[in-house]
């Protein structure tokens, strides 16, 4: 993850992979996550609601 800091919004760290879904967890600055789209390891990211 070596580009992450370059490609992700400021203070956003990935986290975690699913293989079953393709999909990347990320978290921000305050400890709220975030999922890729399905396939994608950047681009729009989508809050995980509680």
């Amino acid at each position: 993850h070596q580009q992450d800091a370059s490609r992700l919004p400021e203070g956003f760290q990935r986290i975690a992979y699913d293989a079953d879904t393709p999909r990347y967890t990320f978290k921000d600055r305050k400890g709220a996550l975030y999922q890729s789209t399905p396939g994608e390891s950047y681009g729009k990211l989508s809050p995980l609601s509680d």
